[in-house]
Order: C-alpha cells, then structure tokens, then sequence
C-alpha cells in the first residue's frame, strides 16, 4: 500500500504530426487553476500557439434564490459533467509534455503503456453537445470535416 507507480517513458514518435486533443487528469478541484497556469505561463513566455485549445466539459446556469432577509439574489453554478478532467488540444512533443505534466494541478496525463491516448475533434464536440456548449449542426460539421481528414490521409498512404 501506498507504493508508487513505475514511470514509463512516452514514445513521441508514436504521437500523431497533427493537432488533438490529449486528456489531463488533475487534482481535485484544480481544473480552472491548471488552465490559468498553462495560458498564464505560455503568455510569458511567447509560446502561445502551443495549445490550440483547453476545455472543461462542464456546464454553467445561474440559479435565483431568496435570502433569509427577503430579498433575491442569484447564483451562478458551474455543474462539471467530467471532474478533473481538462482536454488540451496541441501537437505534443517531449517539451510539451513535461511543461503540462510539470504544471500545478496535473495528476496526470492519459496514455496507454508508453503511448499517448488521443482523443480526435468529434468525439470532443459531442462532449460539448452534452454540455451544451456546440449545437447538434456544429458537431455534424466537425464530424464530416474529420471523416474528409482522415480519408485523405488513407489515400496518402
């Protein structure tokens, strides 16, 4: 009990040479924090273009209530569909890799053995759908354009 895990190295060779989404686990509660953290320290250093896109499947609404002294106020609630995890959409390298692993709030990031688990635009928009966050038309857009991809890519090889 309470042993530590062995550390297998990543294979980058076995990451795709394109963007996708890459799944982190963080720490409880520090979804938001590990987000800030990541934009705050590329914006620092010049390297924005890293990350093409981060999202937390969560949906938000603000609910209305009436205090103890009568009058109505309204709080807003974030509902997170998938807590402690963050979606990070980039082309990964080693860099990368260690920058996200090493940011506060990161448990972990998803793999299989030595290699990398992605995640490819559709199956993030129909997390999105659930949350309502992309609309039904905008998700089958997406799903065709990778369904094009990934057939020019069969025809390349």
């Amino acid at each position: 009990m309470g042993q530590k895990m062995m550390k297998i190295p990543i294979d980058f060779s076995l990451c795709p040479d394109y963007s996708c989404y890459y799944t982190i686990v963080t720490m409880f509660n520090y979804e938001q924090k590990f987000i800030r953290d990541v934009r705050t320290s590329l914006e620092n250093s010049g390297t924005e273009e890293l990350i093409e896109d981060i999202y937390i499947p969560m949906t938000s609404y603000d609910e209305k209530y009436i205090t103890s002294k009568g009058e109505e106020k309204i709080k807003h609630i974030d509902n997170k569909l998938m807590p402690l995890y963050v979606f990070v959409k980039c082309k990964m390298t080693s860099e990368l890799y260690s920058f996200l692993r090493n940011t506060t709030g990161c448990a972990a990031i998803m793999s299989v053995g030595n290699t990398l688990s992605i995640m490819n635009d559709s199956e993030i928009d129909k997390i999105k759908e659930k949350c309502n966050t992309i609309s039904k038309q905008e998700a089958k857009k997406h799903e065709q354009q990778y369904k094009e991809e990934v057939a020019k890519k069969e025809l390349i090889k």
